[in-house]
């Protein structure tokens, strides 16, 4: 009995050690069938790696005919660039001046896919693209553009520059393309446009005396602005129609007006700096509700030491929710909500640590000042022609449109003293959207017959930005209809000086109104009355004898 039981136990111990070892092989060799070889890891990312192309620009040394766009053999136009891209194509520019001179064709279409990279390191102060061409908008009809972005291309570290009349920057319209450590200035209607359904990322540029607007934000886009800085502009960021973009932590100072937040338009902001604007900080119109923060989300927005009021919401027909920023009660005009109670609106971000954002000028040692801007190291501008010429901001009938004096077209250094200047192109006709053009040149006419016109500080020399002064436009007037408003309220008359800074009152027929200009032009005339109506205000047209 005792060697049966031995012998079992020897032939359970066995089998038990076979079954054990047979369990473990089978681990082992699916343990090992579930890692990847390092050489298959390997193949992969250099798959990776080597789907990423790139084509090398050099204005100087290029040459588009008989170059592949290597590191050393270079293209020489960006134009070429774009047409021989494929899809994850990083074009990288030299520097140097990019222009209809050294071959661009305008406007230059950033593409799905493309990315467009100069230097950042300095916001491409030293790589400029210079100059704009004719560009049909599916929401706007013809305008002038330096580039047009689209899908999720992206553009940084350059030097954009449009000195066409009502020229554009930047033009985005579609999807979500990426914008950053980019310089924007001298344009002579808008840094950079976001309209439609945009959704793009515009993240630590420089904008710095471009003619209307540092960034017009208009249709459905909801684009994502932070860590810029704006200066020396119409208005820094101009929000109209429906749009909902995000404000995150700019800088905005030594504007006309820092954010104008117009329309039906729902913009949140959050740690923005707005500060020593000539007129206000912010500005609320109409239908709009911008989120400056509530009891859930508080703002942290810094308003300090704009010429007027920092927050002026007396044109606002909705109160407007500010909880938790940096303002003074006595700085404050319309209703405006500073406490705890005003209710969270729908878009809702993240709140992130309280900083202020650094100037983002183009120079190694950057400091910052409250009371002026720094110089940005930008190529010194020149004129192309010494007349008076304006442009205005195209938005929507019913949009306060902000006229600026023409630009002075930067002229990069770089180029040789005999290049001719860029072709003075037509102003861009209107597309089906009817959008009115706000009437030039002849508004508002003051008492002493002189056309008063508040604009950012373009001086004889364009760089100097310390006070920068009030132009003062003056033109010989030979009018014949006279526009007359009916502004009775605090509210209505401070909605027509913003349409018209110059407006004054007057009488008529024993009735308080006020003159907004003086036209020898019916249509301009009939074009500044329906901006006036389609405000809200009572507004008539007086032929004069």
């Amino acid at each position: 009995m005792r060697k049966f039981s031995s012998y079992s136990v020897l032939l359970f111990t066995a089998s038990l050690t076979a079954v054990t070892s047979t369990l473990l092989s089978l681990s082992f060799n699916t343990a090992f069938a579930q890692i990847p070889s390092m050489s298959e890891n390997t193949t992969e990312r250099e798959n990776s790696i080597s789907q990423v192309n790139v084509l090398f620009v050099n204005p100087s040394i290029g040459n588009d005919q008989k170059t592949n766009g290597s590191q050393n053999s270079p293209l020489k136009t960006i134009t070429s660039a774009l047409r021989m891209a494929k899809p994850n194509t990083v074009i990288k520019l030299a520097k140097g001046t990019y222009s209809a001179e050294t071959g661009e064709q305008f406007p230059l279409m950033l593409k799905k896919s493309i990315s467009i990279q100069g230097d950042v390191s300095n916001q491409g102060k030293e790589i400029i693209i210079q100059g704009g061409g004719e560009y049909l908008s599916r929401y706007y009809g013809s305008k002038n553009i330096g580039i047009v972005a689209s899908g999720n291309g992206k553009l940084a570290g350059v030097t954009v520059i449009n000195p066409n009349p009502r020229g554009y920057g930047m033009w985005i319209e579609s999807n979500s393309p990426i914008v950053e450590n980019s310089t924007f200035t001298g344009s002579t209607q808008d840094g950079v446009a976001v309209t439609g359904k945009a959704t793009p990322k515009i993240n630590n540029n420089y904008f710095y005396r471009n003619g209307a607007n540092g960034i017009t934000v208009s249709g459905k886009s909801q684009p994502k602005i932070e860590q810029n800085t704006f200066q020396e502009t119409g208005f820094g960021i101009n929000i109209a129609q429906n749009a909902s973009p995000q404000i995150i932590s700019n800088k905005i100072s030594h504007n006309r007006t820092g954010v104008v937040v117009q329309a039906a338009s729902r913009p949140v902001l959050r740690n923005n700096s707005i500060f020593n604007n000539k007129e206000d900080g912010l500005v609320v119109i109409a239908k709009a509700v911008p989120d400056l923060g509530n009891s859930s989300n508080p703002g942290n927005n810094q308003f300090n030491f704009n010429g007027r009021y920092d927050i002026n919401a007396k044109a606002a027909k909705q109160e407007v929710a500010a909880y938790g920023n940096t303002v003074s009660d006595n700085r404050i005009a319309g209703k405006v909500n500073i406490t705890a109670s005003a209710a969270p609106a729908k878009a809702v971000i993240s709140q992130a640590p309280r900083r202020k954002p650094t100037l983002l000028q183009p120079r190694a040692n950057r400091r910052n000042t409250v009371a002026s801007p720094a110089k940005p190291a930008i190529p010194k501008p020149q004129p192309e022609e010494q007349k008076e010429q304006y442009n205005y901001v195209q938005v929507q009938p019913n949009t306060i449109e902000f006229t600026a004096p023409q630009a002075v077209a930067p002229k990069p250094s770089q180029l040789p003293a005999n290049t001719p200047s860029l072709p003075t192109l037509k102003p861009a006709p209107v597309g089906e959207s009817a959008l009115l053009p706000v009437p030039i040149a002849k508004i508002p006419v003051s008492k002493n017959g002189s056309a008063n016109m508040p604009a950012p500080g373009f001086a004889n020399n364009p760089l100097t930005v310390n006070n920068p002064p009030q132009i003062q436009a003056t033109t010989q007037i030979t009018s014949r209809y006279r526009v007359i408003v009916e502004a009775v309220t605090p509210r209505q008359q401070e909605l027509v000086r913003f349409i018209v800074p110059d407006a004054f009152r007057t009488r008529r027929q024993g009735r308080r109104v006020m003159q907004a200009g003086i036209f020898d032009d019916r249509t301009k005339a009939n074009n500044l009355i329906t901006i006036f109506k389609n405000n809200g205000l009572k507004a008539r047209l007086e032929p004069m004898k």
